[in-house]
């Protein structure tokens, strides 16, 4: 190749390589406004609210496999690079934490009863690296984060619980 071909292709390739990030920059950022919109909307927020009713009155969280599902689709996009752990962390990392908190023996069961672990185990995997992160922020042992995330689990349901839902046109 000579120098003139090489520098035909390099001034060709520099800026398309700088259109392919932008794209998948909006890319994430649309699916981000997506996913958003669809955790607040209305049906997911009478889930969410659901959800913790059941857990505060009878211990049982059935009833939020939407929730899981939808954190399973996030963990899923994550995996594959669409989104990155910093902004899962940033948009719902507190909602994962908490939701795991509150399902894990219901996720335990489902899985028993389904005999098949791999339900949920993308949200799982999402929770553990999550937990992980926070865990070496605050320079305490993972073990110790999440002890002090299960003080938390009272207003957190208590929060979710008070959801307001508004009728979405």
């Amino acid at each position: 190749m000579t120098s003139i071909a090489t520098v035909v292709v390099a001034v060709t390739i520099i800026p398309l390589c700088g259109q392919l990030k932008l794209a998948k920059n909006v890319a994430t950022s649309d699916f981000i406004a997506e996913m958003d919109e669809e955790f607040n909307s209305s049906r997911m927020l009478k889930i969410r609210k659901e959800a913790a009713l059941s857990f505060k009155e009878s211990g049982d969280i059935s009833g939020c496999e939407d929730v899981l599902d939808f954190f399973e689709k996030i963990a899923y996009e994550e995996k594959i690079g669409v989104i990155s752990l910093d902004a899962v962390d940033a948009m719902w990392g507190y909602w994962i934490e908490h939701y795991w908190q509150l399902s894990k023996s219901y996720i335990k069961n489902f899985r028993a009863k389904r005999n098949n672990s791999s339900y949920y185990a993308s949200v799982e995997d999402l929770y553990k690296r999550l937990i992980l992160r926070a865990s070496k922020e605050a320079k305490i042992t993972t073990n110790e984060y999440t002890e002090r995330m299960k003080h938390d689990l009272e207003d957190f349901k208590q929060g979710e619980s008070q959801l307001s839902i508004v009728n979405e046109k």
